[in-house]
């Protein structure tokens, strides 16, 4: 097996030096640092995910708002017309806008095109991660499975917006504290530390945004508003009608998509 790739440090070079590269980052911060690292990520992180929430939803009731002004001067049929008239035109204007994205591709410099690729590549596996494959079976929602078994399933926390309030502040945190451990590398240190740091903090806002996507795909199918059929929610402690579990998932389902559009 000449042409195996060991990930063991001892045997790749790269590896040891990240590794070594790594327990000199640490050793530099004392038990206090680490405190102060882990406690400045955890509150940066708690405001970061709060106001891009926030932010969505500002925009979303910004749209909402301007649009019931519209219709309610312009009046529905004329408004409604308009709304047509624009929905149209980007239809038809999609070719023309698909061709200069490839032909902007095309003439871009190879560094450049690697990281679009890498850059869609990301997103796509996000939101399939997230959403659960093509199928919307399985992802973030239905990791309650592999975590309390089957006859847990459904559980809210993972079927709600909870759970992309979690994964999101947990990934901010990972990366703001990954900042804090760079800052202390030896000088110099390998390339892909900041390689690895700068595209992920270039592109962290649009993987925000393909993981909530994707929890809100599969929650908009479990509510069974689109495919029909619905199983109810496990673990809530009061009972509800079936279409109140449906309006949960769906109110869930519609608020991790609104919560994607926030892209910087």
């Amino acid at each position: 097996m000449e042409n195996s790739i060991s990930l063991s440090a001892r045997k790749n070079p790269i590896l040891q030096q990240l590794f070594y590269e790594l327990k000199y980052a640490l050793s530099q911060l004392s038990k206090e640092d680490l405190s102060k690292v882990f406690l400045e990520a955890t509150k940066i992180a708690t405001v970061s995910t709060f106001n891009s929430k926030k932010k969505a939803v500002e925009n979303i009731m910004n749209f909402s708002t301007s649009t019931f002004k519209r219709y309610k001067n312009d009046g529905v049929r004329l408004s409604f017309k308009n709304d047509g008239n624009k929905l149209l035109h980007l239809i038809n204007g999609l070719p023309t806008k698909t061709k200069k994205i490839y032909s902007d591709f095309i003439v871009a410099p190879k560094e450049k095109q690697i990281e679009t690729v890498a850059i869609t590549v990301l997103t796509l596996i996000i939101f399939y991660l997230s959403a659960g494959g093509v199928d919307f079976e399985g992802g973030l929602p239905d990791s309650d499975i592999a975590i309390s078994g089957i006859g847990n399933h459904r559980n809210y926390f993972s079927h709600s917006i909870l759970i992309g309030l979690g994964v999101e502040f947990t990934g901010r945190f990972g990366i703001l504290t990954l900042n804090q451990i760079k800052n202390h590398l030896p000088n110099p240190h390998h390339k892909s530390w900041d390689l690895v740091y700068d595209f992920i903090d270039k592109n962290k806002e649009l993987a925000v945004a393909a993981m909530w996507l994707g929890i809100g795909c599969h929650l908009l199918k479990d509510s069974g508003i689109i495919t029909g059929g619905i199983k109810p929610y496990s673990d809530l402690p009061f009972s509800m009608p079936m279409e109140a579990h449906q309006g949960m998932f769906a109110a869930n389902g519609v608020a991790s998509t609104i919560f994607s559009t926030n892209i910087k």
